[in-house]
């Protein structure tokens, strides 16, 4: 069985210091097959800006052709708010790059009234829903990362729903995210019973993250993540150059 770990991110993310040839290193050591290198794209990042990252970090990976030996690095971007750079997402076809994971990150964190959150919630997975309608990234990525913040429990599944069936008819695929195993909240991303209805539905593609910023977190809680897409008999695999390869 080939392991994977297709959302990493490396000192070209604002929130990370971890370098490319130490990541390969410790990708090596715990017996990685393919890994994702996968910056961070902000909204404030121009399109010349994103490409301008992406050649630097092409010339990084050039430098440490001779130490991942048979360790495959796929090139990609996290792309924060998907459906406000649509136009960008449409430049990016003509890149080389083999994987973008669409992600919402701008959310509301600090309420304390139950209202109020329940609102951020709906704020937050309508922007996902309009990520995935917009589309043109192949890997919805950390669906239900507000629970980071709140973890509570959200009661409108037919939002849910709508996303889950609209990323399989545009084939985009969910990653199981392991991040938020490290945290007081303690679930992934999406919890166990999204990624379950996800498959009731008909999904069948699976990407498997664990969103590292940091050394530890490369190896974290992967096979984890690999047991809950065996359980649900899910199709894990990769993108190379845009197009999906199942690898398990």
């Amino acid at each position: 069985m080939l392991k994977e770990n297709l959302h990493i991110h490396s000192s070209y993310s604002w929130d990370s210091k971890l370098e490319i040839k130490k990541t390969v290193e410790i990708a090596k050591k715990a017996s990685f097959d393919i890994v994702a290198i996968t910056d961070h794209v902000e909204l404030d990042e121009t399109i010349l800006s994103i490409i301008l990252k992406y050649s630097h970090l092409s010339s990084r990976y050039n430098e440490i052709e001779d130490l991942k030996q048979d360790l495959v690095i796929l090139h990609g971007l996290e792309i924060s708010e998907p459906h406000l750079r649509t136009r960008d997402l449409i430049m990016l076809k003509d890149l080389p790059i083999d994987i973008i994971l669409g992600s919402i990150h701008d959310i509301n964190k600090k309420e304390k009234e139950e209202e109020k959150i329940i609102q951020a919630y709906k704020t937050y997975y309508t922007k996902v829903k309009q990520s995935v309608e917009a589309g043109n990234f192949d890997v919805l990525a950390h669906l239900g990362y507000i629970d980071k913040y709140y973890n509570y429990n959200f009661k409108e599944k037919e939002l849910i729903d709508e996303i889950l069936k609209e990323i399989i008819k545009k084939e985009i695929a969910l990653e199981i995210n392991t991040s938020g195993l490290r945290r007081k909240t303690n679930p992934t991303f999406p919890k166990i019973e999204i990624i379950e209805r996800y498959k009731e539905l008909g999904g069948k593609k699976v990407t498997i993250g664990s969103d590292a910023h940091r050394e530890s977190e490369i190896d974290d809680n992967i096979d984890l993540a690999y047991d809950i897409a065996k359980e649900l008999k899910l199709e894990i695999g990769i993108f190379k150059r845009r197009k999906w390869k199942k690898i398990n």
